[in-house]
């Protein structure tokens, strides 16, 4: 898969994973280790610096209100 459909589909899905917030510490820290994972499973390299709190955390949450858009931009931006 191309690298921005990738981005999409991963934006999507993380969005789900974050709405169920599985974990009570550290969700955040685990969703970027499986992206990271997952990313590397589909043929890409991600540049894990580029997921700055602030900017993620507001991709996250408008990714919550349903706007995926930062959140892919962000994922798409980190693939090397």
């Amino acid at each position: 898969m191309d690298a921005p459909t990738f981005a999409r589909n991963a934006a999507h899905f993380l969005a789900e994973f974050n709405a169920i917030h599985p974990f009570r510490e550290g969700n955040g820290r685990t969703q970027l280790s499986f992206l990271v994972i997952l990313a590397g499973s589909a043929g890409h390299r991600l540049t894990r610096q580029l997921f700055k709190p602030k900017a993620t955390l507001q991709a996250m949450i408008a990714s919550f209100d349903g706007n995926e858009k930062p959140l892919t931009d962000l994922i798409e931006r980190s693939i090397r």
